[in-house]
C-alpha cells in the first residue's frame, strides 16, 4: 500500500497545476498495523521525550513533514513574527510519507503545536508541527529526484533513530533539560522538551532512581571499611538489579535521563 501511495502522490505532484495544493491520498502511514509495529519498535513511548503515552492519543509522526514546511527564526528556533513570516513551503517531502524510516510515534505534546506551560517563562506554544529546521548554509530537498540533496541535508532535529541523545543533551539533578549543541539546543525548543508537565513527570523518576544510587553509594563506601560486609554486598546487589529491571529496561520511561545519570553516579 505504501508504495502505491508514492507512486500516486509523486504523479500527483509531477503535474504543474498541483503544485502547492494538498494531496488527499495519504493514508498508508496511519493504518493501524503500522501504528501497532512502531508501538512495539519504540515499546509504547513517544520517540522523542521518551514519555509512557499509556493509553493517551498517539500520533504518527514524520520526521521530515509531508504536507508542508514551516521556517523557523534561526536565532530562536520559534516561528517568525507576523512582520518577517515566511510562506510555508508546499508540498513538503511528500515522497516519504509512506517511508518507514521516516516515521515515528510520538505524544500528541511533542508533535502537534499545544500551549503549555513553563518554568519562570509563562505559557508558550511548542510542539513539532510542520517545522523541520536545518542547518544554516543546508540545501533543503525538494523533489522526489533530489536524492543527493535529501542525504546532504542537516538536519537540526535529533533523529531518535539515528543520533545519540547524550552527544547533544545533559539532565541536571532536577530533571531539567539542557542542549549542548545546536542540534540539542533546537530539539529542546521546537519539541517543548523543557514542558513543565513533563519535567516533573521526569524528576518523579529520577528521585526514585537516586535513592537506590545513593543506596549503592552508601554501600560502596562501606566496603571500603570492610572489604567482607556481606550486608554491603545484598545492599548493591539488590539495588544494581533494581536498576536494571525498573530503570534501565527498554520499556522504562527517560532512558536517555536515565542512562546519563547511572553513567555519571555509578560508572556504569
Amino acid at each position: 500500500m505504501g508504495k502505491m501511495e508514492t507512486k500516486e502522490v509523486i504523479a500527483f505532484y509531477a503535474l504543474s497545476t498541483n503544485q502547492g495544493k494538498s494531496f488527499e491520498g495519504y493514508v498508508a502511514y496511519n493504518e493501524e498495523d503500522v501504528k501497532e509495529h512502531l508501538n512495539v519498535l519504540f515499546d509504547y513511548k513517544c520517540a522523542y521525550c521518551e514519555m509512557d503515552y499509556g493509553g493517551a492519543p498517539l500520533d504518527i509522526e514524520h520526521y521530515r513533514p509531508k504536507g508542508a514546511i514551516i521556517e523557523l527564526d534561526p536565532a530562536t528556533y520559534k516561528p517568525y513574527k507576523k512582520s518577517k513570516k515566511v510562506p510555508a513551503l508546499k508540498p513538503g517531502y511528500y515522497w516519504l510519507a509512506a517511508h518507514w524510516e521516516n516515521l515515528l510515534p510520538s505524544c500528541i505534546d511533542c508533535n502537534r503545536r499545544r500551549t503549555h506551560e513553563y518554568r519562570k517563562v509563562g505559557k508558550e506554544v511548542t510542539g513539532k508541527g510542520n517545522y523541520f529546521p536545518l542547518a544554516i548554509g543546508s540545501t533543503r530537498a525538494r523533489k522526489h529526484t533530489q536524492h543527493v540533496a535529501l542525504r546532504n541535508e542537516q538536519p537540526l532535529l535529533l533523529n531518535p533513530c539515528n543520533d545519540d541523545p547524550s552527544q547533544h543533551l545533559h539532565f541536571d539533578d532536577e530533571a531539567n533539560i539542557f542542549g549542548d549543541t545546536e542540534r540539542g539546543v533546537a530539539t529542546i525548543k521546537v519539541l517543548g522538551l523543557q514542558r513543565d508537565p513533563l519535567v516533573r513527570k521526569r524528576h518523579r523518576v529520577l528521585v526514585l532512581l537516586q535513592n537506590s544510587i545513593a543506596n549503592i553509594k552508601e554501600a560502596r563506601v562501606a566496603l571500603k571499611s570492610d572489604p567482607d560486609n556481606e550486608f554491603a554486598k545484598r545492599i548493591i546487589s539488590k539495588e544494581l538489579k533494581t536498576i536494571r529491571e525498573r530503570y534501565l529496561v527498554d520499556s522504562a520511561p527517560f532512558l536517555a535521563m536515565v542512562g546519563a545519570t547511572v553513567s555519571a553516579e555509578l560508572g556504569i
